[in-house]
């Protein structure tokens, strides 16, 4: 039984938590809009799915959550991006809905101001053309202004990049002409100009089957790089990753290519100036649908090329490493329980001397017999060994992902999006060891999972959040019992440069060049708890000295009070505000903050005594 206390609670939550939200509507039990206009009269309004629960949820829903976008197209390959598109220190979401609208959340809920953007249709008819088609941001400074963009094409061929301004940087949206598909882009400084390059492949797509791809590598003008694009093979939805498969500490780009009649699906290796490398194309392959991943694997410089794929006239899937002259690497290919039509390996386990030895890969089985399986190299012999598996039934939405979820114990869970089944919701399963954990949306209203989850520290407090889209438009982020590491594998993709390789953790997904080139002219803000019942605790990591004046407001604009505090670079500082000695009632109050460097922000906060 629920006390009366917490019911009252509950009740006043879900009173205040469309007051963080500026736009849309809420859905009650059906997710039937209606909307619902604050008791102050201000007319701020939000998006809140509520659903009766008998039973407390075995992961706590993050405050502020779920939000749902608006779009008519359902939502599929929408793997959350993380992005600090002002570069104040709070990071927000990007996801692109259904219809090609970029939404950017506050960790929060709150959507940042101007966001979503307009649906850019250009000269086409419709807004979108294949509900299937997958779409992901990707992150990173392509127009020189130091801070994060979301990059991401559309299935009507344009190639969108947006920062906190909205407005793009001529050319862009750039028109890849209607009718041409384009991969998930990768973001990334690889000539060092301080600026980051769009690297993506396009291909059209044919009634029978698709035309050969072009990969290309766009500067901030949108204008091809010296030697580029280039020719590679037929066109798939693999997404290009970029790496140093070498060992020189220049990155070279890898794509898998598909199958078209005697053409056989290949891997693609090619230098910066759009030369092949020596091996490449290699292998014979049935059409190669995921991506490839870049991994440390053996005990040679560089990094290894990790994917999924059927041998050509064969039906059997396995795992393929090939090493940087294209060759088959020791132990593989080593067979898979079963295929997936997009779903790349992921790798992890043991870093030895910065090689590593476990590959995890989420497989596909209309049958209903998909696994998930893990596989660790034998020391001895090379060979991959099965040491875990799990029931995944029809399937993996998308592809594993890592990140301490269970026992915070700083060890990577498989954390993994399920397809839904006759006897089940989409649910996300979340497992280490012989310890399996659910998340079911049969109890938030049912429906489908759209894409791989996204693991991150939103709030900056060291616990794991979990954020994943739902096909109908919902985001929804939980609160896990891990500890936040970064170390793992936390996205499709790697990292939020969509870069398709394992790499340290980097905070943005920016390289550390990019990182270096941002000034720290800001500083990072964490309050907490919020909610609230006492004390609210606001903390400051500065990156120069200065002073900071801080002051906490009510709904209406009153000032209850200010404080001044001095920040140290490289160091944490903290104040507090007590609600007993402000005589604070139950209700959303602001807290904002104004640096001598001009760095400025605002928070809410739910106060509940």
């Amino acid at each position: 039984m629920i006390q009366p206390t917490f019911c009252s609670r509950v009740i006043l939550i879900t009173l205040l938590l469309p007051l963080l939200d500026y736009s849309g509507s809420v859905a009650f039990g059906s997710n039937r809009a209606r909307d619902l206009s604050d008791p102050w009269g201000i007319n701020l309004k939000g998006n809140l799915v509520v659903v009766p629960r008998d039973e407390p949820d075995q992961f706590q829903r993050q405050f502020g959550w779920p939000r749902q976008m608006a779009s008519v197209a359902p939502m599929w390959g929408r793997s959350p991006a993380i992005i600090d598109i002002d570069h104040n220190g709070d990071w927000e979401i990007a996801i692109v809905n259904g219809e090609g609208s970029l939404y950017i959340y506050q960790h929060d809920g709150a959507r940042y101001p101007g966001f979503p953007t307009n649906t850019y249709r250009g000269n086409r008819p419709t807004p979108w053309e294949d509900p299937t088609y997958r779409v992901m941001v990707s992150s990173g400074d392509v127009d020189r202004d130091q801070l994060q963009d979301a990059v991401y094409s559309t299935d009507i061929g344009h190639l969108h990049v947006i920062g906190s301004q909205i407005d793009e940087p001529n050319p862009y949206p750039l028109d890849l002409t209607r009718g041409v598909r384009a991969s998930t882009p990768v973001t990334l400084d690889i000539n060092n100009d301080q600026s980051a390059e769009i690297i993506l492949t396009t291909y059209r797509a044919r009634p029978l089957g698709q035309d050969e791809a072009l990969l290309h590598i766009l500067d901030a003008g949108g204008n091809e790089m010296n030697g580029w694009p280039v020719r590679c093979g037929v066109g798939t939805g693999s997404s290009p990753a970029v790496g140093d498969i070498d060992g020189d500490n220049v990155v070279e780009i890898v794509i898998a290519s598909g199958r078209n009649g005697e053409t056989p699906g290949q891997v693609w290796a090619f230098e910066l100036d759009g030369s092949r490398v020596n091996g490449f194309p290699a292998g014979r392959f049935e059409s190669i649908d995921g991506s490839v991943i870049l991994a440390p694997w053996d005990s040679s410089p560089g990094s290894e090329i990790i994917f999924a794929a059927a041998p050509f006239d064969g039906d059997v899937t396995s795992l393929i490493a090939l090493n940087k002259r294209g060759e088959v690497v020791r132990g593989f290919p080593r067979i898979l329980a079963g295929g997936h039509p997009f779903g790349n390996p992921i790798v992890g386990g043991a870093e030895v001397e910065g090689h590593y030895n476990t590959i995890y890969f989420g497989g596909y089985d209309p049958a209903g017999n998909a696994r998930i399986e893990i596989f660790e190299r034998d020391p001895n012999t090379d060979s991959l060994l099965l040491i875990k598996s799990y029931d995944a039934g029809l399937g993996v939405v998308g592809s594993v992902v890592l990140a301490d979820v269970i026992e915070n114990d700083r060890q990577p869970d498989v954390v993994a999006a399920l397809a839904p089944t006759e006897d089940h919701e989409g649910r996300i399963l979340l497992a280490q060891g012989d310890v399996i954990q659910y998340i079911d949306l049969a109890d938030y209203g049912g429906g489908a999972f759209a894409s791989s989850p996204t693991l991150w520290d939103l709030n900056r407090d060291n616990v794991t959040e979990l954020i994943a889209t739902t096909t109908d438009g919902r985001v929804m982020i939980w609160r896990t019992e891990g500890m936040f590491t970064g170390e793992n594998w936390p996205t499709e993709r790697g990292d939020f440069s969509r870069s398709g390789r394992k790499s340290p953790f980097q905070e943005l997904g920016v390289t550390d060049q990019d990182r270096n080139a941002i000034s720290p002219q800001t500083f990072t803000v964490d309050l907490y708890p919020n909610p609230f019942n006492g004390r609210i605790s606001v903390d400051f990591f500065a990156g120069v000295t200065e002073s900071v004046t801080v002051s906490l407001y009510d709904l209406k604009g009153a000032q209850l009070t200010n404080k001044s505090i001095r920040l140290n670079a490289g160091e944490t500082s903290r104040l507090s505000f007590d609600a007993g000695n402000l005589n604070m009632s139950s209700g959303v109050y602001y807290v904002r903050w104004s640096g001598e460097s001009g760095s400025s922000g605002s928070s809410a906060l739910l106060y509940l005594p």
